[in-house]
């Protein structure tokens, strides 16, 4: 999907970067608007260029709600233009 990410193979969380400050209040309300509850994270507690969000995945998801969740954050990823990573194949 171009996005950056970063975590952990055992993790759950999996953080999404963000990285432009102005982008993350819009990033959490397009979500929301498509059911989604993001938790996003920027300055302070993290470095001013670091914002991201965290996606929490959970065994009780089903692979019809994971679906659904990527489907919709590439969404709204394409509409804030956060696809900063690019495929070239």
């Amino acid at each position: 999907m171009g996005l950056h990410i970063y975590g952990d193979y055992d993790s759950p969380v999996i953080p999404v970067m963000i990285y432009n400050p102005t982008k993350i209040a819009a990033f959490s309300r397009e979500c929301y608007d498509r059911g989604l509850a993001m938790v996003v994270v920027g300055f302070p507690a993290t470095p001013i260029i670091l914002s991201r969000s965290r996606v929490c995945v959970s065994a009780a998801h089903t692979k019809e709600q994971l679906d659904y969740a990527v489907d919709k954050i590439k969404e709204v990823t394409d509409l804030l233009q956060m696809n900063y990573k690019k495929h070239w194949f």
